[in-house]
């Protein structure tokens, strides 16, 4: 009897380091279950262990603020330090069970741009976080691990500690993806909401670039903080389905082009995995019914133990459908591929040329979205997406230099990125005063 695949996906939300006083502790207490304790350690302890807490609520409290949740990664030699375990081959051939592959991470890289307050003095810059996990993933030959995007949305008042819901007030998105593009020679074919929110806007911005999101967390346990104020996926699929979203709610099924997948959360008090979910998914794939079990977490807590308790209980209740369902650890995009059913493709290629200011691209095969992702530095350093214009037919596009746009004395470099409908990437990168000097990078 053939068995069927269960791809397992596993993402972190890869924000680098993480500080929270005790004061903040007790203020998220105060607001969220209307205790008024004074911050202090016994009284966290007391906190902990329930004491004083209405037994209505003494469970929830203690699952959030529990010494696992409150036990950041404050700095980068934290993280360096659970990333000795974390990368370490001989770990991820243990922690992987009997999947036929080894344990992978998929690592949605934040970039924390134009933040006026850093209360939780979190990594501020471009590419700092990236540039870590993709060292780490080189240094340790982990080739099958994946570097993705994750993105939060900023408050009005530019805080780091607060969450926006609307990227159209601090347009940072386009400037995080000129960098992936320009200093990384990098695009992402699978995004991570921040927050786990996405509203239109980050609906309709995702269907032009990014096929794969991770980002349904409709659970029983959903958080109900402010009436759903945040995060927020009620009529979402409550299996472990797959669906393209509607237009005007990323919610509910409709006829976009982009994937959403379910996500749920490791190490945290809410939408969490545990038993009865994964025995969902294995369920479903049994029954023959493409399928992803996929979870995520951050990489300011352990993420040790909590791989070590969803590694377990996968290999618990895999054991019970041994006979019909083999789970496998991918990547995001391998286990779209898997639930599709999508052919093995080449990326897109691009060809161009590039003269007085205009340069006309020409891709090799249909992208997945409207158009090529455009960016370009100027010699002061400074990043810049623009439009491109529509071409003789869907594979063709241009775009001029000039004072309408920018001068192209003033343009150091140029950077065009797709993916295709298969999750491939493609980044091309062109010397804007020598056209012949270009760099190539397909992902797939």
């Amino acid at each position: 009897m053939n068995k069927y695949t269960l791809p397992v996906v596993h993402l972190v939300d890869a924000e680098g380091p993480f500080w929270e006083p005790l004061e903040e502790t007790f203020r998220q207490l105060k607001e969220i279950y209307h205790i008024n304790m004074e911050p202090s350690i016994s009284n966290l302890r007391d906190l902990q262990a329930g004491i004083g807490i209405p037994s209505e609520i003494a469970e929830d409290v203690k699952a959030r603020f529990s010494s696992h949740r409150l036990g950041y990664n404050n700095s980068w030699s934290d993280i360096e330090k659970m990333c000795h375990t974390l990368f370490s081959k001989e770990w991820r051939e243990k922690i992987s069970g009997t999947s036929p592959t080894p344990y992978t991470i998929n690592w949605n890289c934040l970039d924390q741009i134009g933040f006026h307050l850093n209360p939780r003095r979190r990594q501020l810059g471009p590419n700092l976080i990236y540039k870590f996990y993709e060292d780490q993933i080189k240094l340790n030959e982990l080739s099958w691990d994946r570097l993705y995007w994750h993105y939060h949305p900023m408050a009005f008042n530019k805080a780091l500690n607060k969450n926006g819901t609307s990227l159209n007030h601090h347009p940072y998105h386009y400037t995080s993806l000129c960098h992936r593009i320009l200093d990384c020679h990098n695009f992402p074919a699978v995004y991570r909401p921040g927050y786990h929110v996405e509203r239109t806007d980050l609906n309709v911005f995702l269907e032009q670039w990014i096929p794969f999101d991770y980002a349904n967390q409709n659970a029983h346990d959903q958080r109900k903080d402010e009436n759903y104020r945040f995060s927020d996926w009620r009529n979402a699929p409550l299996d472990w389905s797959v669906y393209h979203p509607d237009f005007k709610d990323p919610r509910m099924s409709g006829n976009l082009k982009r994937s959403i997948a379910r996500c749920l959360n490791i190490g945290t008090d809410f939408a969490k995995i545990g038993k009865d979910e994964i025995e969902k998914a294995f369920i479903r794939c049994a029954e023959g019914k493409p399928t992803i079990l996929a979870y995520c977490n951050h990489d300011h807590r352990d993420m040790i133990a909590e791989i070590k308790e969803v590694t377990s209980m996968i290999e618990e209740v895999s054991k019970r459908y041994e006979s019909q369902v083999q789970y496998q650890y991918c990547n995001a995009v391998d286990a779209m591929r898997l639930y599709y059913d999508l052919p093995s493709e080449e990326p897109v290629k691009f060809s161009f040329t590039f003269q007085d200011g205009k340069l006309e691209i020409k891709c090799s095969k249909p992208i997945y979205g409207s158009q090529p992702f455009l960016a370009f530095r100027t010699y002061d350093n400074t990043l810049y997406h623009d439009n491109f214009c529509f071409g003789n037919d869907n594979l063709s596009f241009h775009y001029q230099f000039d004072s309408h746009s920018m001068p192209i004395q003033m343009v150091q470099e140029i950077g065009v990125a797709t993916n295709d409908f298969c999750g491939n990437s493609s980044v091309l990168i062109i010397d804007a005063q020598d056209p012949q000097r270009v760099i190539e990078k397909f992902f797939s």
